[in-house]
């Protein structure tokens, strides 16, 4: 699993430095098999993994080599972060982190360090080190906390595959790197006599990639930062935290524009046309070999769709408000809704946009179903069904819209007027 990861990353990188130096090439290979070998290391020493450390610096300083270097690119090795390749216009810092981070060391400390035969002033040094948890440097959270899969954890900061202490952001960022580099995957793999096998690779990876960063910024919804501190513990904060309402809206303000939107998808076709896998004897015998674009959109969309409407995090949203969550079920299922629907209200649905409405339609649908109030409770129930009666008089407009548009709104209509009929 460790290797497969590190492949993953790996790939994210390669498909990113076509055409660099080879001196880049081997400094990016060597920070990688650092990066790998601290990380086993640090198992076989008894650390777990920490999904908290890719935390430790803003994500103006992540991409400072000067810093990174000395202190750790995150703050434990033990991470699953993702590959810190610079957005367009910022110098590149480090691609892996290749020291062990501020959190190793003190877990080294308290798991190595030679004990005092005094019990008591043992007990007093250990205590000491051990009052230095609540330091940001020293956030720890391992699988038992992580959100990488829809539902699963509370807490934001423990999430694989994101980096600084501004995700959202730094999500972003990566997300119009890939856009820009699919512009140009047509001219980097054009070597004659070359099967379209690399561009194929690489136009993968990129949404790949997109789907991660997508994922990341998706947990901040609903979220609940978690402090493990003791009572009276210095620098301690409370152990529920709602995220805070204006990052809840940014997050779901960044989906909007890089999942949902009807400008999200603009793959040029001279891409599409190429996407032909390298033929290797009878390697797709089971299956087409033309690309399956529409299956490939609608699987990063479900997959944020997974989180955003499971059912922990929907009663969540709704729990934490006793607690300081501002962003309310009501509101947030509204800006969904107006996120999946309203910016093509008045022309032509896209067939991207068509899968997408249909998909969350059925969605919203399955979670008024009276047999699931025990999964999502009344009070999602209440708020889905609001939104199945938005949308149906979002598409009753049919004028001015090609056939397949209109086509598709019948659909829309007869899955919601069928679903309310039978409620």
């Amino acid at each position: 699993g460790e290797f497969l990861y590190q492949a993953n990353q790996f790939g994210f990188t390669s498909a990113t430095i076509s055409g660099y130096t080879e001196e880049v090439k081997k400094r990016i290979i060597h920070e990688s098999l650092i990066s790998l070998v601290l990380h086993e290391v640090g198992h076989t020493l008894g650390l777990n993994h920490n999904f908290k450390s890719s935390y430790l610096h803003n994500n103006e300083i992540v991409h400072k080599k000067g810093i990174t270097e000395e202190m750790g690119l995150t703050s434990s090795v033990m991470e699953y972060p993702g590959i810190n390749i610079a957005p367009l216009k910022v110098e590149q810092g480090e691609y892996y982190t290749t020291t062990p981070g501020p959190y190793d060391v003190w877990a080294i400390e308290f798991g190595y360090s030679t004990a005092l035969e005094n019990n008591e002033l043992e007990e007093s040094r250990i205590n000491t080190i051990l009052s230095r948890s609540t330091s940001p440097n020293l956030a720890f959270g391992n699988d038992a906390d992580d959100m990488r899969a829809p539902g699963k954890g509370i807490d934001p900061q423990a999430m694989i595959y994101d980096m600084s202490s501004d995700p959202i952001s730094y999500a972003s960022d990566r997300i119009e790197l890939s856009q820009y580099l699919l512009d140009d995957l047509v001219v980097k793999y054009s070597d004659k006599g070359m099967s379209h096998q690399a561009l194929r690779d690489a136009f993968g990876v990129l949404l790949r990639e997109r789907r991660n960063a997508c994922g990341v910024i998706s947990r901040h919804i609903g979220g609940v930062y978690v402090d493990r501190a003791y009572i009276g513990q210095r620098d301690s904060s409370t152990p529920f935290r709602a995220v805070p309402y204006s990052e809840q809206k940014r997050a779901i303000k960044a989906l909007d524009t890089y999942l949902f939107s009807p400008t999200a998808f603009n793959f040029s076709p001279s891409i599409l046309m190429r996407l032909q896998s390298q033929r290797r004897g009878f390697n797709h015998i089971s299956q087409t070999e033309d690309p399956k674009i529409h299956d490939q959109v609608i699987g990063m969309q479900n997959n944020v769709l997974n989180q955003l409407l499971h059912q922990n995090v929907l009663k969540r949203l709704t729990d934490s408000g006793l607690y300081g969550n501002k962003y309310s079920l009501g509101e947030f299922m509204s800006d969904l809704t107006v996120s999946v629907y309203k910016d093509d209200m008045r022309g032509d649905v896209n067939t991207f946009r068509q899968n997408l409405q249909t998909e969350y339609t059925k969605r919203l649908i399955n979670v008024i179903n009276p047999d699931n109030t025990n999964i999502y409770g009344h009070h999602a129930q209440a708020v889905a069904l609001k939104n199945l009666n938005d949308i149906k008089n979002f598409i009753r407009k049919q004028t001015g819209v090609s056939s397949a548009t209109q086509t598709h709104r019948m659909y829309i209509h007869h899955l919601v007027q069928n679903a309310l009929d039978s409620d």
